[in-house]
């Protein structure tokens, strides 16, 4: 069994496409988990989460609290293997198929591939050691956020800290560069249903110019620093 754990703020159309995406397919294997990382303009109704979903509020709008919404995922997951995937993205039947067949390595964290992209994998090799620009020439152009891994090898890793609040961006490569060079799997891939599903780019920019992508500061050791609730 593997738990495919997704975040959710304020974008009821974009879940409902996700959920009912999922609920047209073969999902045996998977499990599936969401939670609410403190939307008040347009939270996560009850009765739009499949009974069979696993489902977490957080009670607080802490601000881009994406990273520490994870943290609460893989803290509370009751599977050896987890998928973390952004809410702006579905995986292809393809790969679902795959991760069912195949014995993955534990002590390693795969990512999975974006569709479309301006080339397809077309090789059965394993691309590694991806930056965050990707050269054009490249087969593959990396879903950087979204990944397989186990719950031991996350926290082993020291999950993600949860300095980059209040509206701040960036900060997910704190973690994920634990990780380099990373693996970016063929058989694994993803669709881009929107280009993002809750920024905008203006807003981004001026968080950029403020705090600078890779200068979010130290880690100050805090995991789950929020108040929560489990529904289901």
């Amino acid at each position: 069994m593997i738990t495919v754990n997704y975040n959710y703020y304020n974008n009821l159309d974009l879940f409902k496409w996700i959920r009912d995406y999922y609920l047209c397919l073969n999902t045996k294997g998977f499990k599936f988990t969401i939670i609410d990382d403190g939307s008040k303009k347009v939270p996560l109704p009850l009765e739009e989460v499949p009974d069979e979903w696993s489902h977490y509020i957080v009670t607080e709008d802490v601000g881009w609290n994406c990273n520490g919404a994870r943290n609460l995922l893989m803290h509370e997951t009751e599977t050896k293997w987890n998928i973390n995937i952004d809410l702006d993205r579905v995986m292809t039947p393809q790969s679902m198929k795959y991760l069912r067949d195949v014995d993955l390595d534990s002590s390693k964290m795969y990512h999975f591939s974006n569709l479309p992209n301006k080339v397809l994998p077309h090789t059965s090799g394993v691309v590694q050691d991806y930056k965050w620009l990707l050269k054009d020439q490249s087969d593959y152009s990396c879903a950087y956020n979204t990944y397989v891994i186990t719950k031991d090898n996350f926290w082993k890793a020291g999950g993600y800290p949860e300095l980059v609040h209040k509206g701040e961006y960036g900060g997910d490569y704190l973690f994920l560069d634990k990780f380099k060079p990373w693996n970016v799997n063929p058989n694994l891939m993803v669709f881009n249903v929107v280009h993002h599903a809750s920024f905008d780019n203006d807003w981004k920019q001026k968080s950029i110019d403020r705090w600078g992508r890779y200068k979010a500061g130290k880690d100050d050791g805090k995991r789950i620093n929020y108040s929560w609730i489990k529904i289901n």
